[in-house]
């Protein structure tokens, strides 16, 4: 197509804007070398399937995503959510509280988070409570911390964040 469009200004005669000049260069340049920007293609997208399988590479790629300004903030909302979702929902079904904790850092989509929540289950193994526990970690939301916090409470025997058994239980009483 270039080519075509190339041939309707008159060699040498008119000075064609610097944007023009850059798009026939890089169409000459992509002509010349097509063989070998699809095999540097080929490269890329192998390095890349490769490097998205390793639990290091995507650590490092979430790191730096929940870095970018209001992108991270959007990132680190949806793994906060995914959290909280996945534990509730398999709290419900009757899981204990560590496989709970395990499986939604699992779950959160973003291997930074990751990391963050399964270092806050190490310290519930070890006895912390679970909103102090995620409260340690920078990257925890605050909002998930209180939410945590308050069902928590020791009041509520039945909470699905206590990491002990209840030692007291109350009845509801009917108004």
């Amino acid at each position: 197509m270039l080519p075509k469009l190339l041939a309707l200004f008159p060699a040498g005669d008119v000075q064609l804007p610097w944007q023009t000049e850059l798009v026939l260069g890089a169409s000459d340049f992509v002509r010349a070398h097509v063989l070998l920007l699809a095999l540097g293609s080929v490269v890329v997208a192998v390095g890349g399937v490769w490097g998205w399988r390793r639990r290091e590479v995507r650590r490092v790629i979430d790191r730096a995503l929940l870095r970018v300004p209001k992108l991270g903030g959007v990132l680190r909302k949806i793994a906060m959510s995914r959290f909280a979702s996945t534990s509730s929902t398999l709290h419900a079904a009757g899981c204990n509280v560590f496989t709970v904790l395990q499986v939604a850092s699992e779950t959160c989509g973003n291997e930074e988070m990751r990391a963050a929540f399964e270092r806050a289950v190490e310290r519930v193994r070890k006895g912390r409570a679970i909103s102090e526990a995620l409260a340690e970690e920078p990257g925890v939301d605050p909002l998930l911390v209180q939410m945590v916090s308050v069902g928590s409470a020791p009041e509520r025997s039945t909470s699905p964040w206590r990491s002990s058994p209840p030692t007291t239980t109350r009845r509801c009483r009917a108004r």
